[in-house]
């Protein structure tokens, strides 16, 4: 930053102008400076002497901020003389900052202004001075509180007159600026709002900590934080009275944890590809109260970050429907256990972004469940599973894999003796997830939807079965998978099986 300050000082008695232009120069941060002052408006020397120590002299030196209408006589013997003063000083202050960025920062203008008063000899020997009450003076027309602070939000690459005015005829005075630059950091990274610096990549599921810096302690409150994209903050059961894995975990964004100078939250949204990531924002509202009883300012600050996200696909490869007699009893499915095929198998690939790693999990959610018997005494038996769809699959994560690590299932159902018909079909939906490695949050990434259905009849000269099974594309997915209760593989039968 950088003033200027400005004078013309005319001494009438004289008959001499005095002009001065002179740069005030800040530091960085505003902190400390230093001026040109005007020489005293005599511009001569007070001579004096004595018989002992001999002749000598010394300067009376004076700054003149402001003065009008100022007229001094001195008519006594040994000091007579008129001075009639005008003096006007200017100060502009240049804010700094970049020209295309429409960026506005907070400053403190502190101001003080001494009154002059007569001197008791001609010239300005032993002048007396007092300080002017802060409250009455202006700068950048406003009145400063009872410290001397004026707290305004003025834009960068500007130039302001922070000249002080006080209610005086003739007085010094200055006002020293300090700048206040706002940040937003995320994981400790200074984040800019006109682009993304180096080091602001993140991943999905990465916990990032966002903090805003810059305000004066304790000044600074009402934070509300926004984002791009799409992220979440907090996580509870999604079943009240349950527990995760009885329940899933519902994810969600608490606005209350979005109020203060420090948030947190994890993004399931990223760029198209792996190698192309997301532009995002964070924002963040707040108020600055100030001590001297000058009204509050709500004031923003933005920052600009890029996020990752893996490329996924899943290519889902389904067998056929089966009655299989084994040893441990009848069963209607779907796969061929005798040479090893599974119902359906999930192969998929993953690309992770540059310089972010992880891991795959996977969640198989049964969306529904139907199945119904008929015993050798013609009652029909209905399946009941415990809970309300969605069901999890057993576990979470999904657990069964072949050799290469793809995701395979074989649904079926168990026939008894008694059982002369069955009837069963079920959909589900697989979910790929990403978990990355250094903590953070598994997110999703890509899904299938599928379902199978089969039926088997005894004549009573033999049985007889059908079926099919069929999965949709694959598709990109930012939900996570939800469900009520946990499937059972044993479920109530109505009435119960014989």
């Amino acid at each position: 930053m950088v003033g200027h300050r400005s004078s013309r000082i005319g001494d009438l008695h004289n008959r001499r102008v005095l002009n001065y232009a002179g740069p005030i120069i800040w530091n960085d941060d505003a902190t400390y400076f230093y001026y040109f002052a005007a020489v005293s408006i005599l511009d001569q020397d007070q001579v004096w002497g004595c018989a002992s120590c001999g002749p000598g002299y010394e300067s009376a030196w004076m700054t003149h901020y402001y003065a009008k209408g100022v007229h001094y006589s001195w008519p006594t013997p040994y000091d007579q003389g008129d001075i009639t003063l005008g003096a006007v000083t200017h100060v502009r202050l240049y804010t700094g900052g970049k020209a295309q960025i429409k960026r506005q920062n907070l400053f403190c203008i502190n101001a003080w202004a001494d009154e002059y008063f007569k001197a008791p000899y001609y010239g300005w020997w032993l002048t007396q001075s007092q300080s002017v009450d802060k409250v009455s003076l202006t700068v950048l027309g406003k009145h400063p509180g009872s410290d001397g602070n004026v707290w305004v939000v003025l834009p960068d690459n500007s130039e302001q007159d922070i000249t002080v005015h006080a209610p005086k005829q003739h007085y010094n005075a200055w006002a020293s600026p300090t700048k206040y630059e706002f940040s937003i950091s995320a994981n400790g990274v200074p984040l800019d709002p006109s682009m993304v610096v180096p080091g602001a990549d993140f991943c999905v599921g990465q916990f990032i900590s966002f903090s805003l810096s810059g305000p004066p302690d304790g000044m600074a409150t009402d934070f509300q934080w926004s984002f791009g994209g799409h992220y979440f903050n907090d996580q509870r059961d999604s079943v009240f009275g349950e527990t995760y894995p009885t329940c899933s975990i519902d994810y969600f964004v608490n606005p209350s944890l979005l109020t203060s100078n420090e948030t947190m939250a994890w993004w399931v949204s990223g760029g198209p590809d792996a190698n192309t990531p997301a532009t995002y924002d964070a924002s963040v509202n707040f108020t600055l109260n100030f001590h001297n009883g000058q009204a509050p300012i709500t004031l923003s600050e933005d920052g600009l970050f890029h996020m990752y996200r893996p490329t996924a696909t899943i290519s889902p490869v389904t067998g056929t429907v089966n009655l299989e007699f084994l040893s441990s009893g009848t069963f209607l499915m779907f796969g061929d256990s005798f040479n090893d095929i599974p119902g359906i198998k999930f192969l998929y690939t993953i690309t992770y972004p540059p310089n972010f790693s992880g891991s795959t999990e996977w969640v198989q959610v049964v969306l529904s469940s139907e199945g119904s018997m008929q015993d050798i005494w013609g009652t029909n038996h209905v399946a009941i599973q415990t809970g309300s769809a969605p069901f999890l699959d057993i576990i979470d994560p999904y657990g069964t894999f072949d050799a290469a690590g793809n995701p395979n299932d074989s649904p079926g159902q168990g026939i008894g003796t008694a059982i002369m018909k069955v009837d069963t079909s079920d959909s589900f939906e697989m979910t790929m997830m990403f978990d990355p490695p250094e903590g953070g949050m598994r997110v999703p990434l890509r899904a299938v939807d599928w379902s199978w259905n089969g039926s088997a009849t005894n004549s009573g000269t033999g049985w007889g079965w059908g079926g099919t099974g069929s999965a949709g594309a694959d598709f990109d997915t930012e939900i996570y998978s939800q469900w009520n209760a946990i499937f059972s593989e044993y479920p109530n039968w109505n009435p119960p099986l014989p």
